[in-house]
């Protein structure tokens, strides 16, 4: 065995010693980016593998290039987000010399961990503000639209969540988010997705495709949520496009969706009639006789004719007051009459 192998076989194993020994003797002149046949750099391995001592050795040392890729264009800390290896992933993130966009047509880290279903790395990433939430791998997916493939709900939620994500993101054959769960029958994600404000369902036509996805699949209750609450129809044509037993499917839960619309309606109504019911009773209970209501009503009744009772006495005995002075005063005006002597 070669030292290099040597050196390589350490870091996929774990043997600090060995590859700390092989690191620091000079005289051997290792290279810190050895690779193998397949471009894995013992960076990439012990990442791999999750050793973090070995990372840590590795990253202390000026030489290590820290982005270097494989053959298959993914980096360590790509490699570490595909293998759930968190604590690394932390530590890398935190060398300012690893870009966590780097991806040249490889699988972008988030990507990984949105693949892979790591929700607490998909977490950690999107709380760094230097990660493109809408980064894309080499087929043009973003990691809402790898998440909602997979069918992690959760981490789905997570994404959405972050105000920066774009949820009609397309990839290179034009499939959004929506349309990918739709495939899968995952009613859970078709649901958030159409819940999202941002979600434009004309984007790429992705509320129809979905539909048609359903359809062809057999996902029947993923099809009537579309259906529910996406408010999309097929037209005649695309109706036409689909086989008989797909048309037959289409047809009957959108039956299913008209009468759901009706039943819905219908209990909106007989809600608002027993509200109203209920009001009704509850004033009759109030009001009626001996009721709270009514005795209260009546004093305020008997307090309001008692009060105008009495303004109208003393509006009628102002009234009389008036008149009287006003004879006082036209008899103090005329002139006195003379007195005719005897």
């Amino acid at each position: 065995m070669t030292i290099e192998q040597e050196f390589l076989n350490a870091a996929r194993t774990g043997d600090q010693k060995t590859f700390l020994n092989i690191l620091n003797d000079h005289s051997t002149n290792i290279d810190p980016n050895q690779a193998d046949e397949h471009g894995e750099t013992v960076l990439i391995i012990a990442a791999q593998n999750g050793h973090i001592d070995i990372v840590r050795a590795l990253l202390a040392d000026k030489r290590v290039d820290p982005d270097h890729p494989n053959q298959k264009s993914n980096t360590a800390l790509m490699e570490a987000a595909r293998g759930g290896h968190i604590d690394i992933v932390r530590f890398m993130l935190a060398d300012k010399r690893i870009d966590p966009n780097c991806n040249d047509q490889g699988n972008e880290a988030l990507i990984w961990a949105a693949r892979c279903g790591f929700i607490d790395i998909v977490r950690f990433m999107l709380a760094d503000k230097r990660i493109d939430p809408n980064q894309v791998d080499k087929y043009g997916r973003t990691a809402l639209i790898v998440a909602a493939f997979y069918g992690h709900g959760d981490i789905v939620n997570m994404l959405l969540a972050d105000k920066r994500v774009n949820p009609n993101r397309t990839n290179k054959n034009g499939y959004t988010a929506l349309f990918q769960a739709a495939s899968y029958g995952h009613s859970d994600i078709v649901s958030a997705l159409i819940d999202d404000p941002r979600i434009d369902l004309s984007h790429a036509d992705q509320a129809k495709k979905a539909i048609i996805a359903a359809t062809k699949n057999k996902h029947d209750k993923t099809l009537l949520l579309l259906l529910k609450s996406s408010g999309q129809r097929l037209s005649v044509d695309d109706i036409a496009n689909l086989t008989r037993s797909d048309q037959g499917l289409y047809r009957f839960m959108l039956y299913r969706t008209r009468l759901l619309c009706r039943a819905r309606f219908q209990g909106i109504v007989r809600g608002i009639i027993i509200f109203r019911r209920m009001r009704l009773r509850a004033a009759e209970a109030v009001y009626a006789p001996g009721g709270t209501g009514y005795v209260v009503a009546a004093d305020s009744f008997a307090s309001a004719a008692a009060s105008q009772q009495s303004s109208s006495t003393i509006t009628l005995t102002s009234t009389e007051t008036n008149d009287t002075t006003a004879g006082i005063t036209r008899n103090s005006s005329e002139p006195a009459k003379p007195l005719n002597k005897k």
